[in-house]
């Protein structure tokens, strides 16, 4: 069983910004999606306010659930733009036959550096 993750969020806007650096993969324009994450994280620094208002929850909160929406959009349309399924892309990207080694290699490293750096056990 995995245990829980919870968002580190100083490690997320790190990789965020490094991710804008490089914002073209393969042709597809992920600036949208990082825009997205770059506006979420002060709002993800307002959840964790150690006395947060209700009000200020409530506002958050509905921020939070509009920017998930349009990831999954985004998420979406990438997924149409591939003609796969969000769980095709998913398998096509845990499949080691898919890459030539190095490129395996650079997958796994993104991996761990997101489990190292923009997660935590909760």
């Amino acid at each position: 069983m995995r245990s829980a993750k919870k968002i580190h969020l100083e490690g997320f806007a790190e990789l965020v910004e490094e991710l804008a650096q490089r914002h073209k993969a393969g042709g597809y324009d992920f600036q949208p999606m990082l825009n997205l994450f770059r506006e979420m994280v002060p709002l993800m620094q307002r959840l964790e306010e150690s006395d947060p208002s209700k009000e200020n929850m409530e506002e958050v909160t509905e921020r939070l659930r509009t920017y998930q929406e349009d990831l999954a959009k985004f998420f979406e349309d990438f997924c149409k733009s591939r003609g796969a399924s969000k769980e095709e892309l998913q398998h096509y990207f845990e499949d080691p036959r898919n890459f030539p080694q190095k490129e395996w290699e650079e997958i796994q490293t993104a991996k761990r550096l997101v489990e190292e750096r923009a997660l935590r056990p909760s």
